[in-house]
């Protein structure tokens, strides 16, 4: 059988055919999050990181599956791909949890925008609830960035608008 850089064209054609399913997965995930995303009560920008996030993992683990279907030396294969696992975590860790931590707090909603909230030395106005940050106005001029996962670690005071407060 011919080969194309020592490897089978048929492997070729099975890895191509493996390209080509992990895209139409990723569409078919992404389209399916679109769906059940469109019922939430998440901001559009957050619904369509989300959306992002959930196509960029599809494509992760098929390139994933792809490597390890061509690798030759499977057992290094795994062991590498565990260690670059490894040092993903770590280097994602903080990112991963104020990310949790944003979708806890939108999910939450014991707080919106045009609330005003106390967190430790932090006080202000919510001017943006994104699913990294809460952005304070001070009253001041200044804005105040407050990470989400601070919000949740610490006791937050809330003083409702008029038009939540008669809800």
């Amino acid at each position: 059988m011919m080969q194309i850089l020592g490897i089978d064209i048929l492997k070729w054609i099975e890895v191509v055919m493996a390209i080509i399913a992990t895209i139409v997965v990723a569409y078919i995930a992404s389209w399916v999050s679109d769906r059940v995303l469109r019922k939430t009560a998440l901001p559009d920008d957050n619904k369509k990181k989300l959306k992002v996030a959930m196509r960029y993992t599809v494509y992760a683990i098929g390139s994933i599956l792809i490597i390890v279907f061509l690798a030759f030396d499977i057992i290094g294969t795994i062991i590498s791909l565990g260690v670059l696992g490894l040092g993903i975590s770590f280097a994602l860790g903080g990112f991963v949890t104020s990310l949790i931590s944003g979708m806890m707090v939108v999910l939450d909603r014991d707080f919106k925008v045009g609330d005003e909230i106390k967190v430790a030395a932090f006080q202000g106005k919510i001017v943006k609830i994104s699913l990294r940050k809460t952005i304070l106005d001070t009253g001041t001029g200044e804005k105040v960035s407050v990470p989400n996962a601070f919000l949740l670690s610490n006791p937050v005071a809330i003083r409702r608008t008029e038009a939540r407060a008669r809800q």
